[in-house]
Protein backbone atom coordinates (compact mmCIF):
# COMPACT_ATOMS: atom_id res chain seq x y z
CA UNK A 1 0.00 0.00 0.00
CA UNK A 2 0.98 3.70 -0.67
CA UNK A 3 0.35 6.57 0.94
CA UNK A 4 -3.03 7.96 -0.13
CA UNK A 5 -3.91 4.50 -0.14
CA UNK A 6 -2.86 4.52 3.83
CA UNK A 7 -4.66 8.01 3.71
CA UNK A 8 -7.85 6.44 1.57
CA UNK A 9 -8.37 3.76 4.49
CA UNK A 10 -7.90 6.47 6.85
CA UNK A 11 -10.98 8.70 5.43
CA UNK A 12 -13.35 5.67 4.60
CA UNK A 13 -12.65 4.70 8.02
CA UNK A 14 -12.84 8.00 9.89
CA UNK A 15 -15.92 7.36 12.08
CA UNK A 16 -14.44 3.23 13.06
CA UNK A 17 -11.28 5.46 14.14
CA UNK A 18 -13.24 8.16 16.15
CA UNK A 19 -16.01 5.88 17.82
CA UNK A 20 -12.77 3.62 19.36
CA UNK A 21 -11.13 6.59 20.24
CA UNK A 22 -14.03 8.49 21.75
CA UNK A 23 -15.06 5.59 23.61
CA UNK A 24 -12.05 4.36 24.64
CA UNK A 25 -11.34 8.06 26.00
CA UNK A 26 -14.67 8.20 27.68
CA UNK A 27 -14.09 4.63 29.54
CA UNK A 28 -10.70 6.14 30.54
CA UNK A 29 -11.82 9.29 32.39
CA UNK A 30 -15.15 7.71 33.66
CA UNK A 31 -13.38 4.73 34.97
CA UNK A 32 -10.75 7.55 36.60
CA UNK A 33 -13.25 9.47 38.01
CA UNK A 34 -14.94 6.74 39.31
CA UNK A 35 -12.05 4.88 41.36
CA UNK A 36 -10.79 5.93 44.61
CA UNK A 37 -8.21 8.61 45.03
CA UNK A 38 -5.11 6.33 46.48
CA UNK A 39 -1.81 8.57 48.38
CA UNK A 40 1.37 7.43 48.41
CA UNK A 41 4.17 7.73 51.18
CA UNK A 42 7.38 7.04 51.27
CA UNK A 43 10.18 6.49 54.07
CA UNK A 44 14.00 5.57 53.68
CA UNK A 45 15.99 3.02 55.87
CA UNK A 46 19.72 2.78 56.07
CA UNK A 47 21.80 0.18 56.14
CA UNK A 48 25.19 -0.14 57.74
CA UNK A 49 28.13 -2.12 56.62
CA UNK A 50 29.15 -2.47 60.16
CA UNK A 51 26.53 -4.79 60.28
CA UNK A 52 28.61 -7.89 59.71
CA UNK A 53 30.34 -7.24 62.77
CA UNK A 54 27.13 -7.09 65.34
CA UNK A 55 25.98 -10.72 65.24
CA UNK A 56 23.15 -10.20 63.00
CA UNK A 57 22.53 -13.14 60.56
CA UNK A 58 26.08 -14.11 60.88
CA UNK A 59 25.44 -16.78 57.92
CA UNK A 60 23.48 -14.21 55.73
CA UNK A 61 25.15 -10.58 56.14
CA UNK A 62 28.86 -11.56 57.25
CA UNK A 63 29.79 -10.62 53.86
CA UNK A 64 27.83 -7.88 52.90
CA UNK A 65 31.23 -5.35 52.69
CA UNK A 66 32.46 -7.76 50.46
CA UNK A 67 29.33 -8.00 48.72
CA UNK A 68 26.86 -4.90 49.36
CA UNK A 69 24.51 -5.55 46.82
CA UNK A 70 23.97 -9.27 48.23
CA UNK A 71 23.43 -7.47 51.24
CA UNK A 72 20.79 -5.36 50.67
CA UNK A 73 18.64 -7.16 48.85
CA UNK A 74 18.92 -9.86 51.71
CA UNK A 75 17.79 -6.90 53.83
CA UNK A 76 14.55 -5.91 51.17
CA UNK A 77 13.81 -9.84 50.72
CA UNK A 78 13.41 -9.53 55.27
CA UNK A 79 11.58 -6.88 55.49
CA UNK A 80 9.27 -8.18 52.79
CA UNK A 81 8.46 -10.68 55.20
CA UNK A 82 5.69 -11.31 57.61
CA UNK A 83 7.18 -10.43 61.16
CA UNK A 84 7.45 -6.66 60.26
CA UNK A 85 3.76 -6.73 58.76
CA UNK A 86 2.31 -8.33 61.57
CA UNK A 87 4.51 -6.01 64.68
CA UNK A 88 2.78 -2.86 62.43
CA UNK A 89 -0.63 -4.08 62.33
CA UNK A 90 -0.72 -4.86 66.27
CA UNK A 91 0.91 -1.45 66.84
CA UNK A 92 -1.52 0.26 64.72
CA UNK A 93 -4.76 -1.67 65.52
CA UNK A 94 -4.96 -2.23 61.92
CA UNK A 95 -8.07 -4.88 61.03
CA UNK A 96 -6.69 -6.38 58.16
CA UNK A 97 -5.07 -9.46 57.06
CA UNK A 98 -0.92 -9.56 57.23
CA UNK A 99 -1.55 -10.28 53.09
CA UNK A 100 -3.38 -7.36 52.47
CA UNK A 101 -0.67 -4.50 54.20
CA UNK A 102 1.56 -6.62 51.97
CA UNK A 103 0.06 -5.49 48.71
CA UNK A 104 -0.27 -2.09 49.17
CA UNK A 105 3.15 -1.82 49.90
CA UNK A 106 6.38 -1.82 48.21
CA UNK A 107 9.73 -2.44 49.15
CA UNK A 108 13.17 -1.52 47.17
CA UNK A 109 16.36 -0.96 47.09
CA UNK A 110 17.88 2.17 45.36
CA UNK A 111 20.25 1.58 42.85
CA UNK A 112 24.06 1.47 44.20
CA UNK A 113 22.93 2.66 47.43
CA UNK A 114 22.47 1.04 51.10
CA UNK A 115 19.17 2.96 51.01
CA UNK A 116 15.86 0.99 51.38
CA UNK A 117 12.87 2.55 50.53
CA UNK A 118 9.35 1.69 52.24
CA UNK A 119 6.33 2.57 49.87
CA UNK A 120 2.66 2.46 51.17
CA UNK A 121 -0.46 3.19 49.13
CA UNK A 122 -3.76 3.90 50.58
CA UNK A 123 -6.95 5.92 50.49
CA UNK A 124 -6.15 7.72 53.54
CA UNK A 125 -3.11 9.87 53.42
CA UNK A 126 -2.73 9.82 56.99
CA UNK A 127 -2.62 6.25 57.54
CA UNK A 128 -0.32 5.60 54.10
CA UNK A 129 1.97 7.86 56.32
CA UNK A 130 1.37 6.31 59.69
CA UNK A 131 1.53 2.81 58.17
CA UNK A 132 4.96 3.54 55.98
CA UNK A 133 6.38 4.74 58.82
CA UNK A 134 5.61 2.37 61.91
CA UNK A 135 6.59 -0.44 59.36
CA UNK A 136 9.82 1.09 59.32
CA UNK A 137 10.42 1.84 62.70
CA UNK A 138 9.06 -2.08 63.57
CA UNK A 139 11.45 -3.26 60.93
CA UNK A 140 14.79 -1.57 62.41
CA UNK A 141 13.42 -3.00 66.10
CA UNK A 142 12.72 -6.55 65.02
CA UNK A 143 16.41 -6.65 63.42
CA UNK A 144 17.73 -5.19 66.79
CA UNK A 145 15.64 -7.17 68.70
CA UNK A 146 17.31 -9.83 66.48
CA UNK A 147 20.96 -9.16 67.16
CA UNK A 148 20.39 -8.49 70.51
CA UNK A 149 19.30 -12.24 70.46
CA UNK A 150 21.94 -13.41 69.04
CA UNK A 151 24.45 -11.43 71.80
CA UNK A 152 22.14 -12.58 74.78
CA UNK A 153 22.46 -16.40 73.02
CA UNK A 154 25.89 -16.13 72.81
CA UNK A 155 26.52 -14.82 76.47
CA UNK A 156 24.10 -17.62 77.55
CA UNK A 157 26.30 -19.92 76.36
CA UNK A 158 29.76 -17.98 77.50
CA UNK A 159 28.15 -18.12 80.98
CA UNK A 160 27.38 -21.77 81.10
CA UNK A 161 30.89 -22.33 80.39
CA UNK A 162 31.68 -20.11 82.86
CA UNK A 163 29.89 -22.28 85.10
CA UNK A 164 31.72 -24.95 84.35
CA UNK A 165 35.11 -22.98 85.10
CA UNK A 166 34.17 -21.75 88.28
CA UNK A 167 33.20 -25.76 88.82
CA UNK A 168 36.45 -27.05 87.81
CA UNK A 169 38.65 -24.24 89.32
CA UNK A 170 36.97 -25.05 93.08
CA UNK A 171 37.86 -28.72 91.95
CA UNK A 172 41.36 -27.71 91.55
CA UNK A 173 41.71 -25.65 94.70
CA UNK A 174 40.53 -28.75 96.68
CA UNK A 175 42.68 -31.12 95.21
CA UNK A 176 46.00 -29.27 95.66
CA UNK A 177 45.62 -28.78 99.35
CA UNK A 178 48.44 -27.38 101.20
CA UNK A 179 51.26 -28.82 100.23
CA UNK A 180 50.06 -28.49 96.40
CA UNK A 181 52.35 -29.84 93.53
CA UNK A 182 54.00 -28.31 90.28
CA UNK A 183 51.20 -30.26 88.30
CA UNK A 184 47.99 -29.15 90.72
CA UNK A 185 49.56 -25.47 90.58
CA UNK A 186 49.71 -25.45 87.08
CA UNK A 187 46.16 -27.06 86.64
CA UNK A 188 44.65 -24.65 89.30
CA UNK A 189 46.69 -21.72 87.41
CA UNK A 190 44.91 -22.68 83.54
CA UNK A 191 41.22 -23.10 85.49
CA UNK A 192 41.99 -19.73 86.49
CA UNK A 193 43.47 -17.73 83.41
CA UNK A 194 39.81 -19.64 81.70
CA UNK A 195 37.65 -18.49 84.48
CA UNK A 196 38.85 -14.91 83.88
CA UNK A 197 38.84 -14.87 79.94
CA UNK A 198 35.27 -15.96 80.11
CA UNK A 199 34.32 -13.80 82.62
CA UNK A 200 35.89 -10.79 80.68
CA UNK A 201 33.84 -12.27 77.32
CA UNK A 202 30.71 -12.12 79.34
CA UNK A 203 30.89 -9.05 80.25
CA UNK A 204 32.03 -7.69 76.78
CA UNK A 205 28.63 -9.57 75.29
CA UNK A 206 26.17 -8.39 78.25
CA UNK A 207 27.91 -4.52 76.91
CA UNK A 208 27.18 -5.28 73.50
CA UNK A 209 23.87 -6.44 74.26
CA UNK A 210 22.66 -3.19 75.59
CA UNK A 211 24.51 -1.04 73.47
CA UNK A 212 23.70 -2.86 70.21
CA UNK A 213 21.24 -0.25 67.74
CA UNK A 214 21.04 -2.97 64.64
CA UNK A 215 22.07 -2.38 61.45
CA UNK A 216 19.15 -0.88 60.42
CA UNK A 217 18.23 2.92 61.02
CA UNK A 218 14.84 5.02 59.98
CA UNK A 219 16.93 8.29 57.55
CA UNK A 220 13.84 9.48 56.48
CA UNK A 221 10.53 9.69 57.96
CA UNK A 222 7.18 9.66 55.57
CA UNK A 223 5.35 12.63 55.46
CA UNK A 224 1.85 13.17 54.58
CA UNK A 225 1.01 13.03 51.01
CA UNK A 226 -1.49 15.51 49.41
CA UNK A 227 -1.68 14.92 46.12
CA UNK A 228 -3.11 11.41 45.20
CA UNK A 229 -0.84 9.42 42.81
CA UNK A 230 -3.57 7.54 41.38
CA UNK A 231 -6.05 8.30 39.51
CA UNK A 232 -5.00 10.84 37.46
CA UNK A 233 -7.46 11.35 34.93
CA UNK A 234 -5.95 13.47 32.78
CA UNK A 235 -2.57 11.36 32.52
CA UNK A 236 -5.45 8.51 31.72
CA UNK A 237 -6.88 10.55 29.16
CA UNK A 238 -3.87 10.99 27.40
CA UNK A 239 -3.00 7.18 27.28
CA UNK A 240 -6.67 6.50 26.12
CA UNK A 241 -6.23 9.22 23.67
CA UNK A 242 -3.13 7.21 22.27
CA UNK A 243 -4.44 3.25 22.92
CA UNK A 244 -7.61 4.12 21.25
CA UNK A 245 -6.07 5.57 17.84
CA UNK A 246 -4.25 2.81 17.69
CA UNK A 247 -7.01 0.17 18.36
CA UNK A 248 -8.99 2.84 15.85
CA UNK A 249 -6.52 2.38 12.95
CA UNK A 250 -5.84 -0.70 13.55
CA UNK A 251 -9.85 -1.89 13.35
CA UNK A 252 -10.22 0.25 10.18
CA UNK A 253 -7.02 -1.52 8.77
CA UNK A 254 -8.50 -4.83 9.51
CA UNK A 255 -11.79 -4.16 8.34
CA UNK A 256 -10.11 -2.61 5.35
CA UNK A 257 -8.54 -6.14 4.63
CA UNK A 258 -11.63 -8.09 5.20
CA UNK A 259 -13.89 -5.64 3.02
CA UNK A 260 -13.84 -7.06 -0.58
CA UNK A 261 -15.81 -4.75 -2.26
CA UNK A 262 -14.66 -1.81 -4.50
CA UNK A 263 -14.15 1.52 -3.89
CA UNK A 264 -11.79 3.26 -5.43
CA UNK A 265 -11.47 4.19 -9.39
CA UNK A 266 -8.00 2.58 -9.84
CA UNK A 267 -9.79 -0.96 -8.89
CA UNK A 268 -12.28 -0.47 -11.62
CA UNK A 269 -9.96 0.40 -14.05
CA UNK A 270 -7.77 -2.77 -13.16
CA UNK A 271 -10.13 -5.37 -12.65
CA UNK A 272 -12.42 -4.11 -16.04
CA UNK A 273 -8.98 -3.58 -18.03
CA UNK A 274 -11.56 -0.57 -19.50
CA UNK A 275 -11.30 3.64 -18.68
CA UNK A 276 -13.38 4.67 -15.48
CA UNK A 277 -15.60 6.88 -18.00
CA UNK A 278 -16.37 9.02 -14.60
CA UNK A 279 -17.18 9.48 -10.80
CA UNK A 280 -20.74 9.60 -9.43
CA UNK A 281 -20.52 11.81 -6.28
CA UNK A 282 -23.42 10.84 -3.67
CA UNK A 283 -23.86 13.47 -0.59
CA UNK A 284 -24.84 12.70 2.55
CA UNK A 285 -28.00 14.89 2.41
CA UNK A 286 -29.01 13.20 -1.44
CA UNK A 287 -28.31 9.87 -1.16
CA UNK A 288 -30.82 9.21 -4.49
CA UNK A 289 -29.34 10.05 -7.65
CA UNK A 290 -32.59 10.43 -9.96
CA UNK A 291 -32.73 11.81 -12.57
CA UNK A 292 -29.86 14.85 -12.02
CA UNK A 293 -29.59 15.94 -15.85
CA UNK A 294 -33.43 16.77 -15.79
CA UNK A 295 -33.47 18.40 -12.43
CA UNK A 296 -30.53 20.64 -11.85
CA UNK A 297 -27.82 20.87 -14.55
CA UNK A 298 -25.30 22.90 -12.00
CA UNK A 299 -25.43 20.39 -9.49
CA UNK A 300 -22.17 18.34 -8.95
CA UNK A 301 -23.95 14.56 -10.15
CA UNK A 302 -25.35 16.32 -13.32
CA UNK A 303 -21.43 17.58 -14.31
CA UNK A 304 -20.25 13.99 -13.26
CA UNK A 305 -23.09 12.82 -16.36
CA UNK A 306 -21.80 15.29 -18.08
CA UNK A 307 -18.03 14.41 -18.13
CA UNK A 308 -19.50 10.44 -18.08
CA UNK A 309 -21.07 11.87 -21.97
CA UNK A 310 -17.73 13.58 -22.82
CA UNK A 311 -16.06 10.44 -22.29
CA UNK A 312 -18.05 8.69 -24.37
CA UNK A 313 -18.02 10.89 -27.26
CA UNK A 314 -14.01 10.66 -26.59
CA UNK A 315 -14.07 6.56 -27.09
CA UNK A 316 -16.57 6.64 -30.26
CA UNK A 317 -14.77 9.35 -32.03
CA UNK A 318 -14.54 6.75 -34.93
CA UNK A 319 -18.29 5.93 -34.80
CA UNK A 320 -18.24 2.43 -34.09
CA UNK A 321 -20.11 2.65 -31.50
CA UNK A 322 -24.05 3.00 -31.77
CA UNK A 323 -25.57 0.71 -29.20
CA UNK A 324 -24.06 0.44 -25.48
CA UNK A 325 -25.59 -2.01 -22.89
CA UNK A 326 -25.32 -0.57 -19.09
CA UNK A 327 -25.27 -3.45 -16.52
CA UNK A 328 -23.72 -3.92 -13.25
CA UNK A 329 -22.55 -6.99 -11.54
CA UNK A 330 -25.92 -7.66 -9.43
CA UNK A 331 -28.91 -5.30 -8.46
CA UNK A 332 -29.14 -2.07 -6.57
CA UNK A 333 -25.80 -0.72 -7.49
CA UNK A 334 -27.22 2.39 -9.89
CA UNK A 335 -27.18 0.67 -13.54
CA UNK A 336 -31.09 2.42 -14.63
CA UNK A 337 -30.09 5.67 -12.90
CA UNK A 338 -26.57 5.83 -15.00
CA UNK A 339 -28.92 4.48 -18.21
CA UNK A 340 -31.48 7.29 -17.82
CA UNK A 341 -29.64 10.07 -16.84
CA UNK A 342 -26.81 9.02 -19.76
CA UNK A 343 -29.74 8.99 -22.17
CA UNK A 344 -30.86 12.41 -21.07
CA UNK A 345 -27.75 14.27 -20.91
CA UNK A 346 -26.75 13.05 -24.96
CA UNK A 347 -30.35 13.83 -26.02
CA UNK A 348 -29.41 17.32 -24.35
CA UNK A 349 -26.14 17.51 -26.23
CA UNK A 350 -28.44 16.99 -29.42
CA UNK A 351 -28.15 13.30 -29.88
CA UNK A 352 -30.78 11.65 -31.02
CA UNK A 353 -31.07 8.91 -28.57
CA UNK A 354 -33.40 5.87 -27.77
CA UNK A 355 -33.70 4.09 -24.36
CA UNK A 356 -34.25 0.79 -24.16
CA UNK A 357 -35.13 -0.89 -21.27
CA UNK A 358 -33.88 -4.60 -21.76
CA UNK A 359 -34.23 -5.72 -17.88
CA UNK A 360 -37.74 -7.22 -17.33
CA UNK A 361 -37.31 -8.51 -14.07
CA UNK A 362 -36.91 -5.12 -12.48
CA UNK A 363 -37.99 -2.33 -15.09
CA UNK A 364 -37.02 1.05 -13.89
CA UNK A 365 -35.22 3.44 -16.45
CA UNK A 366 -38.77 4.01 -18.01
CA UNK A 367 -40.37 4.87 -14.97
CA UNK A 368 -37.15 6.95 -14.11
CA UNK A 369 -38.57 9.28 -17.36
CA UNK A 370 -42.56 9.52 -16.33
CA UNK A 371 -42.74 6.52 -18.92
CA UNK A 372 -45.31 4.20 -19.31
CA UNK A 373 -44.15 0.09 -19.26
CA UNK A 374 -47.63 -1.05 -20.48
CA UNK A 375 -46.23 -1.72 -23.98
CA UNK A 376 -42.22 -2.16 -24.67
CA UNK A 377 -39.80 -4.18 -25.54
CA UNK A 378 -41.67 -7.59 -25.18
CA UNK A 379 -44.22 -6.69 -27.49
CA UNK A 380 -41.80 -5.76 -30.01
CA UNK A 381 -39.64 -9.05 -29.56
CA UNK A 382 -43.02 -11.38 -29.58
CA UNK A 383 -44.66 -9.56 -32.68
CA UNK A 384 -47.83 -8.28 -30.91
CA UNK A 385 -46.79 -5.14 -31.79
CA UNK A 386 -45.31 -2.53 -33.97
CA UNK A 387 -41.96 -0.73 -32.97
CA UNK A 388 -43.18 2.97 -33.33
CA UNK A 389 -46.37 1.70 -31.22
CA UNK A 390 -44.31 1.11 -28.42
CA UNK A 391 -41.78 3.78 -28.84
CA UNK A 392 -42.63 6.76 -26.63
CA UNK A 393 -41.66 10.46 -26.65
CA UNK A 394 -39.72 11.21 -23.80
CA UNK A 395 -39.87 15.12 -22.26
CA UNK A 396 -36.20 15.78 -24.19
CA UNK A 397 -37.03 16.40 -27.86
CA UNK A 398 -34.31 14.41 -28.75
CA UNK A 399 -34.90 11.17 -26.49
CA UNK A 400 -37.34 8.24 -27.31
CA UNK A 401 -37.80 5.10 -24.55
CA UNK A 402 -38.86 2.03 -25.40
CA UNK A 403 -40.00 0.50 -21.91
CA UNK A 404 -40.25 -3.12 -21.28
CA UNK A 405 -43.67 -4.04 -21.46
CA UNK A 406 -44.62 -6.99 -20.22
CA UNK A 407 -42.44 -10.20 -18.73
CA UNK A 408 -42.45 -12.63 -21.07
CA UNK A 409 -42.04 -16.36 -19.98
CA UNK A 410 -38.83 -16.52 -21.79
CA UNK A 411 -36.61 -13.73 -21.44
CA UNK A 412 -32.96 -15.01 -21.96
CA UNK A 413 -34.76 -16.53 -25.31
CA UNK A 414 -35.96 -13.47 -26.42
CA UNK A 415 -33.02 -10.91 -25.68
CA UNK A 416 -30.50 -13.56 -27.50
CA UNK A 417 -32.96 -14.16 -30.67
CA UNK A 418 -32.12 -12.76 -34.01
CA UNK A 419 -35.42 -10.85 -33.73
CA UNK A 420 -33.85 -8.70 -31.29
CA UNK A 421 -30.35 -8.41 -33.26
CA UNK A 422 -32.75 -6.94 -35.86
CA UNK A 423 -34.45 -4.88 -33.26
CA UNK A 424 -31.42 -3.09 -32.63
CA UNK A 425 -29.94 -3.02 -35.80
CA UNK A 426 -33.42 -1.23 -36.79
CA UNK A 427 -33.02 1.22 -33.58
CA UNK A 428 -29.27 2.44 -34.45
CA UNK A 429 -30.88 3.32 -38.07
CA UNK A 430 -33.37 5.42 -36.20
CA UNK A 431 -30.86 7.37 -33.57
CA UNK A 432 -27.01 8.24 -32.81
CA UNK A 433 -27.26 6.52 -29.90
CA UNK A 434 -29.24 3.55 -28.42
CA UNK A 435 -28.73 2.77 -24.63
CA UNK A 436 -29.90 -0.45 -23.13
CA UNK A 437 -30.73 -0.48 -19.62
CA UNK A 438 -29.37 -4.59 -18.94
CA UNK A 439 -30.55 -6.84 -16.14
CA UNK A 440 -27.46 -7.57 -13.86
CA UNK A 441 -24.75 -9.66 -15.41
CA UNK A 442 -24.42 -12.40 -12.21
CA UNK A 443 -28.84 -12.24 -11.35
CA UNK A 444 -29.75 -14.08 -14.83
CA UNK A 445 -28.58 -14.95 -17.87
CA UNK A 446 -30.50 -11.98 -19.73
CA UNK A 447 -27.28 -9.94 -19.64
CA UNK A 448 -24.92 -12.48 -21.37
CA UNK A 449 -27.88 -13.10 -24.00
CA UNK A 450 -28.29 -9.15 -25.05
CA UNK A 451 -25.15 -8.93 -24.73
CA UNK A 452 -23.68 -10.35 -28.19
CA UNK A 453 -25.76 -7.86 -30.06
CA UNK A 454 -24.79 -4.47 -28.75
CA UNK A 455 -21.36 -2.66 -29.45
CA UNK A 456 -20.42 -2.77 -26.00
CA UNK A 457 -20.98 -2.23 -22.53
CA UNK A 458 -20.83 -0.28 -19.59
CA UNK A 459 -20.33 -1.66 -16.30
CA UNK A 460 -21.70 0.62 -13.52
CA UNK A 461 -19.59 -0.07 -9.64
CA UNK A 462 -21.33 0.83 -6.38
CA UNK A 463 -18.22 1.82 -4.38
CA UNK A 464 -18.56 0.06 -1.08
CA UNK A 465 -21.12 -2.45 -2.22
CA UNK A 466 -19.78 -4.43 -5.80
CA UNK A 467 -17.19 -7.08 -4.63
CA UNK A 468 -14.06 -7.34 -6.63
CA UNK A 469 -14.88 -11.25 -7.62
CA UNK A 470 -18.39 -10.23 -7.90
CA UNK A 471 -16.85 -7.65 -11.03
CA UNK A 472 -13.85 -9.72 -12.29
CA UNK A 473 -16.97 -12.86 -12.74
CA UNK A 474 -19.07 -10.38 -14.39
CA UNK A 475 -16.16 -8.92 -16.91
CA UNK A 476 -15.67 -12.78 -17.86
CA UNK A 477 -18.77 -13.32 -18.55
CA UNK A 478 -19.33 -10.76 -21.00
CA UNK A 479 -15.85 -11.03 -22.73
CA UNK A 480 -17.27 -14.63 -22.90
CA UNK A 481 -19.77 -13.79 -25.39
CA UNK A 482 -17.82 -11.68 -27.48
CA UNK A 483 -18.87 -8.60 -25.35
CA UNK A 484 -16.59 -5.53 -25.22
CA UNK A 485 -16.52 -3.64 -22.10
CA UNK A 486 -15.64 0.15 -23.61
CA UNK A 487 -15.74 1.75 -20.06
CA UNK A 488 -17.19 1.85 -16.51
CA UNK A 489 -18.75 3.96 -13.98
CA UNK A 490 -17.99 4.26 -10.33
CA UNK A 491 -21.14 5.76 -8.06
CA UNK A 492 -21.34 6.02 -4.26
CA UNK A 493 -18.38 8.04 -4.26
CA UNK A 494 -18.87 10.95 -1.66
CA UNK A 495 -18.00 14.52 -2.02
CA UNK A 496 -15.40 14.47 0.58
CA UNK A 497 -13.74 11.59 -1.01
CA UNK A 498 -10.20 12.24 -2.24
CA UNK A 499 -11.32 10.82 -5.31
CA UNK A 500 -14.40 12.51 -6.00
CA UNK A 501 -12.74 15.57 -4.97
CA UNK A 502 -9.70 14.56 -7.89
CA UNK A 503 -12.62 15.27 -10.13
CA UNK A 504 -13.14 18.87 -9.09
CA UNK A 505 -17.11 18.39 -8.70
CA UNK A 506 -17.40 19.76 -5.18
CA UNK A 507 -15.80 22.82 -5.68
CA UNK A 508 -16.15 24.67 -9.33
CA UNK A 509 -19.53 22.96 -9.52
CA UNK A 510 -20.47 24.78 -6.02
CA UNK A 511 -19.36 28.17 -7.38
CA UNK A 512 -20.64 27.43 -11.03
CA UNK A 513 -23.78 27.05 -9.80
CA UNK A 514 -24.13 30.37 -8.34
CA UNK A 515 -23.94 32.01 -11.78
CA UNK A 516 -25.94 29.20 -13.87
CA UNK A 517 -25.17 26.18 -15.99
CA UNK A 518 -23.44 27.37 -18.93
Amino acid sequence: MELRDYLRVIQSRKWIIILATVVTLVTAVAVSLASPKIYEAEANLLISESASNSGLLDTALSGFSMQPERGLQTQVRMMQMRPAFERTIRRLDLRMHPADLIAKTEIRAEGQTNVITVIVRDEDPRRAARIANTLAQEYALWVRDFSRNRIRAAADEVEAQLETVRDELIDSGKAAGKNPSDSDRMALQIAGQDYAGLSEQLRQLTIREQMEVGPVQVVNSAAVPSDPVSPKPLRNAALALVVGLTFGLAGAFVLEVLDTTVKTSAEVAEIADAPVLGIIPITKESPEVGIAMAQSGASPVAEAFRGIRNSLDFINFEHSIRSVLITSAAPGEGKSTVASNLAVGLARAGKRVILVSADFHRPRAAAYLRMSETLGLSHVLTGQYALDVCLQQAAEENLQVLASGKVPPNPSELLGSDRMGALLRDLASRAEWVILDGPPVLSVADTTAVAKWVDGSILVVRAGKTDRQALERSVAMLAGVGNRVIGAVLLGVDEGNPAAMAYGYSSYVSKRGQHGAK
